[in-house]
């Protein structure tokens, strides 16, 4: 999964001529088929790592 910043930088990477140019090679070289999906992201959600503080066990 990649990330970006706005629709703008996407399309700048998009648009590179060296992205361009590794694009043609993969193409020619290494896949038959790939796929691109470009979605949004509507909500995020997230919790801490566990670190020793509170590291997470069972006590049951």
């Amino acid at each position: 999964m990649v990330w970006w910043r706005d629709r703008e930088s996407l399309r700048r990477w998009r648009e590179d001529p060296r992205h361009r140019q590794a694009q043609h090679l993969g193409q020619q070289r290494w896949y038959r088929h790939y796929e691109i999906q470009v979605a949004e992201l509507v909500r995020e959600y997230a919790f801490p790592a566990p670190t020793a503080d509170n590291e997470w066990s069972s006590h049951e």
